[in-house]
């Protein structure tokens, strides 16, 4: 199936039935695309030069997804970072997030450039302010680094690695932070993008080689592209 609005097309690559399918995640070595079907607790890796769609159940909801150099594949999940042996299937949890907290789950997450994985975290019945951002870090220690987060959602860096674009996705819109690459840390928040309620909710978030934010919205089945500027 193929849909259109006079930009371009957008053709289903995957008709899996998804209850809330997330986090594609391209994997060149393997020449498949790795995405997580959330509330399923399914990660799926999809091959489309012979379109076959694998499968693992995690056995708890699982909100992103990130490749390593090792193999297997680095998970946010319910309750924290997990190791995922693509093999046979065997899940190693290696850090729990929010041990104090049961009624959250992990959402979308990436990783930068030096292989940090931030993924954040919100209340499965969307409570405000009841989740956060986290970074795994290499040596799998984790780090907070927003608090207060209501639906932690797309996150991406600028190809200078001097900024960090992060969606909260009730607040409507995209928000930029200075990004230090050699620390990690992120300071300075403000807003960079609105987004209309009528255009639809922020969800997932990429960025192109010209420096374009490409911005999912829920609810509308549409995708904004943004300049550097911040503008549509």
């Amino acid at each position: 199936m193929t849909a259109s609005d006079g930009g371009g097309n957008v053709e289903v690559a995957v008709d899996a039935h998804a209850q809330l399918g997330e986090g594609p995640v391209w994997d060149e070595a393997s020449r498949q695309l790795v995405w997580v079907d959330i509330m399923a607790s399914l990660v799926h890796r999809f091959t489309p030069s012979t379109g076959t769609d694998e499968t693992t159940d995690v056995g708890q909801p699982v909100g992103a997804v990130a490749l390593r150099t090792a193999p297997g594949l680095v998970l946010a999940l319910r309750d924290g970072f997990g190791v995922l042996d693509t093999d046979r299937g065997d899940l190693q949890m290696i850090a729990r997030t929010e041990k104090e907290v049961t009624g959250n789950r992990m959402n979308d997450g990436k990783c930068d450039r030096a292989g940090r994985f931030w993924a954040g975290t919100m209340a499965f019945d969307q409570a405000p302010g009841a989740g956060a951002l986290y970074r795994l870090d290499g040596d799998r220690s984790v780090e907070r680094m927003i608090s207060g987060v209501s639906i932690s959602n797309g996150l991406c860096w600028s190809a200078d690695d001097r900024h960090l674009y992060y969606i909260d996705s009730p607040t409507q819109g995209v928000d930029v932070f200075d990004f230090d690459a050699s620390s990690g840390e992120v300071a300075n928040r403000r807003r960079f993008i609105d987004i209309p309620e009528e255009a639809g909710l922020p969800d997932g978030m990429t960025i192109d080689e010209e420096g374009f934010l490409w911005v999912a919205l829920y609810g509308t089945g549409a995708v904004r592209r943004y300049s550097p500027e911040g503008e549509l």
